[in-house]
């Protein structure tokens, strides 16, 4: 049986892969997920919890 299961959008953010670097100098930046949802389900692993997550990924398209 499950104990928690988190619900909500997942993001993706966009981490520099060097630190406390402006940002117009980052050679580069690699993608991680994120959102509350995640990050909840990830302190319950942690824990060694029984969890599940549900979430909607949606696609926005930048001009």
């Amino acid at each position: 049986m499950i104990d928690v299961v988190s619900m909500g959008e997942l993001l993706v953010e966009f981490v520099a892969i060097v630190p406390n670097m402006p940002l117009a100098d980052v050679p580069g930046l690699i993608k991680a997920s994120g959102g509350a949802p995640t990050n909840v389900a990830v302190g319950l692993q942690r824990w060694n919890s029984r969890r599940a997550a549900s979430a909607r990924s949606v696609t926005i398209r930048l001009a």
